[in-house]
């Protein structure tokens, strides 16, 4: 037998193909549905399981379960627990829940929406649920208690309603896993929303995984008014030219990982609002807009932003990663990187306003300048200490190439090493020269002399290396 390769859910079809061939002698008098199979599968497999243990104690067995099946299912005459009698629609099945219960959703289309309560959901692999609601109305919209929802779900909105809209009105809790969320009409994908006149946001996030999240005219995902979320995807993509990809507001918690976020907007991510903070981990962001004004756009005030292994990839080479005119508070790693770092501009973040602050990792790094008179930071652009070691007992920098425009970063020479720093001009000087207050200053590493350097932030059209300051220890 000939067994395809995992995952399955490509080849459903040809596997049970095979498997009946495989057992076509255990299996006479059975009847089997005609090809293509997807559309019976749950069936199918049960029934395969019954006949070839019909002579054994194995049986496929199930407990507390509603099946539903667009396909064979009946709201009349469905039992709980049997397979081949489901219900035809979730909302019938809905009806009939206990606590305790899981709804079992088959292969097959329902067009259903306004799924609330404290329930429990498996969606196989084709099962769609395919919403024409309105504006206000959604697939998922629990408001108050618990509800998981697990398996290969595609939830589809084709009106203006929203797919996924939870919000913790009344302690609510949302944890979805499925295959796609996508939304055609003016709906968002993913409004993750607390209403903060309760104030009871909770300690644990809502939680959102999907292979991937799609909206053609608005935005596939908002966190608002002090939500609390973690959105894991491997494709977060927005096809319109007017919503972001992803939209934050108000002083919400929120985590986006292991996603490649795809714009055309000309603000893939937008930050507004007070008080909040936003983690980006192993995130790729594409800028897809030509006339991008950033990759990431914040207006916050206070926000504290961590960006973890994130690649931003702009098509304009001359777009900023990350643009702000607020007080931010930004964390990041050395993973951090983008298209846009080049010789001359590395362009990774633009303040507009002078209240910036940025927080780097406070790790020392090492470079050896050895016979070297410029010194070249193009991979280091996320350092902020960096230690000069020589083999040679003195060295001079009369230049520093690549060096970061969005922090600025402390040079200490090893405890060895006399480095002097030389200034040119500063009216003849060009990129990369240093330019301090004297024409020469001598650090001594015994002393523990450091020096703090600026490039000249992207608004104020500096790009010389100036000194900002220094200080010579006492021994």
């Amino acid at each position: 037998m000939n067994v395809p390769q995992p995952p399955f859910n490509t080849t459903v079809d040809l596997l049970l193909y095979l498997i009946l061939q495989k057992l076509k002698n255990n299996l006479q008098g059975m009847s089997i549905p005609a090809i293509p199979f997807h559309t019976a599968t749950e069936r199918l497999l049960y029934e395969i399981l019954q006949k070839i243990n019909s002579g054994n104690n194995i049986q496929a067995a199930y407990n507390n379960t509603l099946f539903v099946s667009s396909s064979y299912g009946n709201d009349w005459s469905a039992q709980k627990n049997n397979i081949l009698q489901p219900y035809y629609t979730i909302g019938a099945a809905i009806e009939n829940f206990m606590p305790g219960d899981l709804i079992h959703v088959m292969e097959g289309v329902y067009d259903e929406g306004n799924i609330n309560g404290v329930l429990n959901y498996w969606f196989d692999y084709g099962a769609v649920v395919s919403f024409a609601g309105g504006w206000g109305e959604a697939i998922f919209q629990p408001m108050y208690g618990s509800c998981t929802v697990r398996g290969y779900g595609n939830f589809i909105c084709t009106g203006d309603a929203n797919a996924i809209f939870p919000g913790e009105w009344f302690g609510s809790n949302f944890d979805l896993e499925c295959e796609s969320i996508e939304t055609y009409g003016n709906g968002v994908g993913c409004m993750i929303y607390q209403n903060n006149n309760f104030d009871q946001t909770l300690n644990t996030p809502i939680r959102i995984k999907a292979r991937r999240i799609y909206s053609q005219n608005c935005s596939p995902v908002m966190f608002l008014y002090e939500a609390n979320a973690i959105i894991e995807a491997e494709e977060i993509v927005c096809d319109s030219t007017y919503y972001p990809c992803f939209y934050n507001s108000g002083s919400s918690v929120g985590l986006i990982k292991n996603a490649k976020i795809v714009s055309n907007n000309t603000m893939p991510i937008q930050i507004d609002g007070y008080d909040g903070t936003l983690t980006l981990d192993n995130v790729t962001i594409y800028a897809n807009n030509v006339y991008a004004y950033a990759g990431l756009w914040i207006s916050n005030q206070l926000l504290n932003l961590y960006l973890k292994n994130t690649e931003f990839i702009c098509v304009n080479t001359s777009t900023p990663c990350l643009r702000t005119n607020s007080i931010v508070n930004i964390y990041l790693d050395d993973n951090t990187r983008s298209n846009t770092d080049t010789a001359r501009n590395p362009g990774l973040f633009v303040y507009q306003n002078k209240d910036r602050k940025i927080h780097l990792p406070e790790i020392f790094t090492e470079v050896d300048i050895t016979g070297q008179t410029t010194l070249d930071l193009g991979n280091l652009q996320n350092q902020t200490y960096i230690r000069v070691v020589s083999s040679n007992a003195a060295e001079t920098l009369h230049s520093i190439t690549n060096a970061p425009q969005h922090h600025s970063f402390v040079i200490i020479p090893q405890n060895n090493l006399i480095l002097t720093i030389t200034s040119a001009n500063a009216n003849l000087a060009g990129w990369s020269d240093i330019v301090t207050d004297r024409s020469s200053i001598i650090l001594q590493g015994l002393n523990g002399d450091w020096i703090e350097f600026y490039s000249g932030f992207s608004s104020q059209g500096s790009q010389l290396i100036n000194f900002k300051n220094y200080i010579t220890g006492q021994g």
